[in-house]
């Protein structure tokens, strides 16, 4: 009897934990947050903190003919440069309502569903994800059986895209930039003229 007595708060705990409730999914709202549109990669792809701040995000893309279906798919990585494959994007200023381009070798690794793939960034959509194309990529991982991002974890990459987004612009960061955009063959700016237009 005694031993009962003493496994009974440990198998309590236990049917407590068991019976817990899943946690929340992420929410439209949190999608939206954390949609990665074409100008969004515009602003941060010469940052140095660009491969840490884009996981956990969302892009849209189109299958099929131009002007298909757009699907969601969830941003895993940035896959290695590769400067023998540089090429452009088109990003909008909102400032000067006009198109600017911007250069790259970046592609992003990309998931939805079994489904995973590297992709450019020129192709990916520059509008906000629909409710209904949020509810068929919710779909799509349940059907799979992939996890879906929880609503905490959405809070957390917020977070992190926050923190990243409150760091100094410093001589140390803008040396980076131009570092970069040398690599890319884009002539830059000394530091001080970089540090103005950025």
């Amino acid at each position: 009897e005694g031993e009962d007595r003493a496994t009974a708060p440990g198998l309590a705990a236990k049917t407590r934990t068991s019976a817990r409730p899943p946690a929340a999914e992420i929410t439209f709202q949190q999608m939206q947050s954390l949609f990665l549109s074409r100008n969004r990669i515009g602003d941060w792809i010469y940052r140095s903190f660009f491969t840490q701040i884009v996981p956990g995000m969302y892009v849209r893309l189109s299958e099929g003919k131009a002007g298909g279906e757009y699907k969601i798919w969830r941003v895993t990585g940035v896959a290695a440069k590769s400067a023998d494959q540089v090429y452009e994007f088109q990003v909008a200023d909102a400032a000067t309502r006009s198109v600017k381009k911007r250069r790259t070798d970046r592609k992003l690794d990309l998931q939805r569903g079994l489904r995973r793939i590297s992709l450019r960034v020129d192709l990916l959509s520059n509008s906000p994800p629909s409710v209904a194309e949020y509810e068929a990529y919710k779909h799509s991982q349940r059907h799979y059986r992939q996890p879906l991002t929880t609503s905490d974890e959405a809070e957390d990459v917020l977070a992190r895209i926050s923190a990243f987004m409150d760091r100094p612009f410093d001589e140390e960061e803008t040396t980076a930039i131009v570092r970069e955009k040398e690599r890319l063959g884009i002539a830059p700016r000394n530091l001080a003229a970089e540090r103005e237009v950025l």
